[in-house]
This record gives structure tokens, C-alpha cells and sequence, in this order.
């Protein structure tokens, strides 16, 4: 036997076992519809494998004839099986290219129309070759109606939301060109390329390949199938057995089973219908949300970058508007009354406010982005906070705040941190304990090195209104709405709230990506509220030696 009859062999019997599976569960149109599908594919495999024996020409022009029977029907049943497995129609193009079939089934019998002489090739076989006068004809509608049967699955994958529906056209799409591009190779010696069809082994993946679709994707029901195939046979079963009952007592027993096992199978099928529904609902369901999710992802992305160009394009009119109120107080254009030195002062101090959540939007702009980058420096800890202490001491003498220090020990606290980075993250901590505290109150500073996590501690507590649970779980989101607004400079009754709710809500969120870059960790403690707040930062120490930095 040579390696084309054997793929001429295993083509008949993968087809023909499948040919059988869907006569025998099949309950559709589809179902047919594929059977006669596969049979044809079986006669194209038979009449192979009878050409790889033949002895003479005659008989291997027979055993064309029979192969071609079905490779003829194979591209039209192709693409009429493709309509209805996508739920389209076209009827007009399918008739057509049936008639056009039927002409070249009877040609296939005709004496030199479709298949003319017998050539043996490689020496092994006879090749139906040079091909008869309507060979070319059948050719051309071979490979363009695979073409377009084949752009149909894709145009359908494209087209549908379903990942279940996605998965089953994939699965259909990859195994049935598989199995077409082997057996192209077919045409190759007819018209005088002897390419020995060695890929003609491939059209046996197809039912493999659709097999594995109807085990794991349910691409005909076919569980189901099996399902009802098992109850009917058993019930089935049970109705002839009663008429072989041989006492009365037989007769009741074998009707009582007969019954209950009706009243079970009802009840089972309809939960294995419940049951399948319910999970393609499932998958639908989480096709669905990973849409979603993609969407919202790239809906964040485009956020991003929007607020990225537009806190750019704002620097350039906030700093001129700053410049020119700042020379306005200066008396840089001479004298101003007392009551328009007020109107420029809340100007200049609402810009510094802007100015300040531009640069924040743009903070949090390059960290959603991934292009932060921390230049790790050994620095003084206690140094560094003293300074920044001091460069906040002003705001904490307006607001009527004090801020105390103190070391837990007299040593020094190293520690490796981008320094400017940090201080942004430190000089947010301290702002918002000052803004939270009620003047006169008390912002207290304490650094310590725990012994237990082996980290440099610093702790920030104020007297401000403290926070709850809930509060606290959600103080680092990206944007608080509750502390959305900007400080507009106008007056009010509540002074302490109102303020609260109108500094802009990016700080934390800051402070906590940018302590985190550096190896460091950020917890806010609360007694509940009128408690105060206690934020607390651990940074890892710096390691022996390294260039210090005394700030």
C-alpha cells in the first residue's frame, strides 16, 4: 500500500465514522447537512485509496470517477454548510452552483469531458492526467469557493461578540483549511506538476480537528445529543422489557421502573438544557466584562494623555497670569488702591492654587504612564525634614499652627530616597495636617527607627477632625471627590470644612506612588472622628557607606 492510499484509507474512515455520528444523533438541518458533507469526503478517501491499488488504467479511471463523485459536491456542500452554520442565506448562489455540480457529476462519467487519460506517476500509481475538457472549469470553482466559504467564517468571527460563537468559527476555520490546502496538492500532478501529494494526509485532520470542536466548544450540541441518544435507548429498553414480564408481579415492576425512569430522564434533559444555557450565559457574561475591561482600559489610557497635553498647555497661561499679578503687588505699574490689592492678592493666591494641581495632574499623569524615574541619594533624614519643616513654617504661623520635632534619639537617621521626589510626598503630608488642623492646634513631627521592621519611621500627627474606617480606606484613590474643589480664596461661616473640601485630592495618592518607588510604605492611623490623624511613612534605611547628603 503506498502513503497515498493510506491517506486515501484513513480520509474514508475519519469521514465515514463521522458521516455516521451525525446520522445517528442528528436532530437539525445542520446536522444533515454535515453528514452528507463528510460523506462526500468518504467517497473522495475510498476512491483514493482504490487508485493507489489499481493495476491497469481502466481501473484506475474508476476509481477517479467514484473519488471525484465526491470531491466534486465537496466546495458547494462546503459552503452550503457554511450558510447555515452562520445563520445566512443565499439561495440563488447555491442552486447555481449546484446545477453547475450536477453538470460535472455527469461529466465525470462522460467519455473525455471531465476526466480523459490515465498517467502513471511516481511510479506507483495512475494519475488522472491531463485533465478533460471541463476539469479547469471545476478547478477554478474548487478553490474560489473555498476561498470565499473560508472569508465567510472570518467575516462572521469578526462580526460576533460572543466568545463561545468566536471559538467554535476559529476551531471550524483552522481545520477545514488545513484539510483543503492538502488536498489542493491533488490538482498538482493533473496538470503536469508532479508534486507527489504527500499533503493529502492532511484532509483526515478535519473530522479530528471538528471533533475536538464538539467536545470542547459544543459545536453541534453534541453532549445534549449523546444525553437524549442514552435516555431514549434506555427507555426504550425498559417499554420492551415490560412485554417480556412472565408474572403479574413482573409485569407491575417492570412498568413501575419504566415510568419512574421516564418521569427521571424528563426532568434530566431539562436540567442538562438549563444547565447549558447557563453556561453559555456565563461565558457570554465574562466575554462581556473582559470587553469591558479592555475598554475601560483603554478609556484610562486616553484620560492619561488628555490630562497630560491639557496640564501642559495650562503652565505657560498660569505662569504669565502669576507673573503679572505678582508684578501688579510689586508695584511694578505703579500704585494700586487697597481694595484691587485684595482682588490681585486672591488672583495671585487662586494661581498658586491652579498652578499647584496642574503640576500635581501632570505627577500623576507620569506615574499612570510608567515614566517616573528615582535617583536613590544617602541623605540625612533628620536634616531633610527640618528643612522641609521650615520651608512650611509660614503656612503653619498663618493657619495658627505649631509644629514640633523630635527625634527619639539624638543619632543620625540616614536613608536612600530621591530627594526631591520625597520631599514632594513629605511637604503633602505636612500641608494636609496644617489645612486639617483647627488653629490654634498642633502638627507634631517625630522620626524613630523601629527595631522590628528595621526601617526609619516618620510619623506626622495632627488635632484636625480625624477620619473613619471609611474614610481611610479609600484616602489614596487616584481623585476624592469629598476633597475635589480649589481653594477659590473666598470667605466663609464654616472655615475649617470649607476648606477641607476645596483642596484638590491628588496629594496622598502622590505621596504614596512616590514613597512606594523608593521601597518605603505610607498608613494613616485615626481614633475616629475629632481624633486627629496620624499618617505614618517607614522608609529602609541606607546601608553602610554610600555618598551622604547633608541637606
Amino acid at each position: 500500500m503506498t502513503i497515498y492510499s493510506l491517506s486515501g484509507l484513513l480520509t474514508a474512515i475519519t469521514s465515514g465514522l463521522m458521516t455516521a455520528l451525525m446520522l445517528l444523533i442528528g436532530k437539525n438541518k445542520l446536522h444533515y447537512l454535515w453528514a452528507v458533507f463528510c460523506f462526500a469526503v468518504f467517497l473522495f478517501g475510498l476512491g483514493v485509496y482504490f487508485v493507489g491499488g489499481a493495476l491497469t488504467p481502466e481501473e484506475a479511471s474508476f476509481s477517479w470517477k467514484l473519488a471525484h463523485v465526491g470531491a466534486i459536491m465537496i466546495p458547494v456542500l462546503f459552503l452550503h454548510f457554511v450558510y447555515e452554520f452562520l445563520g445566512k442565506k443565499n439561495v440563488k448562489l447555491l442552486t447555481f452552483f449546484y446545477i453547475i455540480s450536477g453538470i460535472f457529476l455527469v461529466a465525470d462519467f462522460a467519455g473525455g469531458l471531465f476526466i480523459d487519460n490515465m498517467r502513471f506517476v511516481f511510479n506507483e500509481f495512475y494519475f488522472d492526467s491531463p485533465p478533460g475538457l471541463l476539469y479547469p472549469f471545476y478547478t477554478v470553482m474548487f478553490f474560489g469557493l473555498t476561498a470565499y466559504s473560508h472569508f465567510l467564517l472570518w467575516r462572521g468571527y469578526n462580526e460576533t461578540n460572543d466568545r463561545l460563537t468566536k471559538d467554535r468559527i476559529k476551531l471550524f476555520f483552522f481545520g477545514m483549511a488545513v484539510s483543503f490546502a492538502g488536498g489542493g496538492f491533488n490538482f498538482f500532478p493533473v496538470y503536469g506538476v508532479d508534486i507527489y501529494p504527500f499533503m493529502n494526509m492532511t484532509v483526515l485532520l478535519y473530522p479530528l480537528i471538528i471533533s475536538y470542536a464538539i467536545i470542547k466548544h459544543q459545536l453541534f450540541d453534541i453532549k445534549l445529543i449523546l444525553v437524549e441518544l442514552a435516555v431514549f435507548l434506555l427507555n426504550l429498553f425498559l417499554f420492551i422489557n415490560i412485554f417480556t414480564s412472565h408474572t403479574k408481579l413482573d409485569y407491575v415492576l417492570n412498568i413501575s421502573v419504566a415510568l419512574s425512569v421516564v418521569a427521571f430522564s424528563f426532568f434530566l434533559v431539562r436540567g442538562i438544557y438549563g444547565e447549558i444555557r447557563d453556561r453559555e450565559r456565563i461565558e457570554e457574561l465574562a466575554w462581556e466584562r473582559a470587553r469591558a475591561n479592555e475598554k475601560l482600559r483603554a478609556m484610562e489610557t486616553q484620560k492619561t494623555e488628555f490630562v497630560s497635553i491639557a496640564s501642559h498647555q495650562l503652565r505657560t497661561p498660569l505662569t504669565i497670569i502669576k507673573g503679572y499679578a505678582s508684578m501688579v503687588l510689586e508695584g511694578t505699574f505703579g500704585p494700586i488702591n487697597e481694595t484691587a490689592r485684595k482682588a490681585i492678592e486672591k488672583l495671585y493666591e487662586s494661581t498658586v492654587n491652579v498652578a499647584s494641581l496642574v503640576e500635581d495632574l501632570l505627577t500623576v499623569s507620569r506615574i499612570e504612564q510608567g515614566r517616573t524615574t528615582i535617583d536613590f541619594r544617602k541623605v540625612n533624614f533628620k536634616l531633610f525634614i527640618k528643612e522641609v519643616l521650615a520651608e512650611l513654617k509660614k503656612d503653619a504661623d498663618e493657619a495658627k499652627i505649631i509644629m514640633s520635632f523630635s527625634p527619639e534619639s539624638t543619632g543620625e537617621y540616614f536613608v536612600m530616597i530621591d530627594e526631591y521626589k520625597l520631599k514632594q510626598a513629605v511637604r503633602q503630608i505636612l500641608d494636609n495636617a496644617i489645612r486639617y488642623s483647627v488653629g490654634p492646634g498642633l502638627v507634631s513631627v517625630v522620626i524613630a527607627y523601629d527595631q522590628v521592621t528595621n526601617r526609619v519611621r516618620l510619623s506626622v500627627s495632627d488635632t484636625g477632625p480625624g477620619m473613619t474606617k471609611s474614610q481611610i480606606s479609600h484616602i489614596f484613590d487616584t481623585y476624592n471627590s469629598k476633597t475635589a474643589m480649589i481653594d477659590d480664596g473666598t470667605e466663609s461661616t464654616n472655615s475649617v470644612s470649607e476648606k477641607q473640601e476645596r483642596t484638590h485630592g491628588f496629594g496622598l495618592y502622590i505621596a504614596q506612588e512616590i514613597i512606594e518607588a523608593q521601597q518605603g510604605s505610607i498608613h494613616i492611623k485615626s481614633a475616629g472622628v475629632g481624633q486627629g490623624t496620624t499618617v505614618i511613612v517607614e522608609l529602609p534605611p541606607a546601608p553602610q557607606g554610600g555618598v551622604e547628603i547633608s541637606v
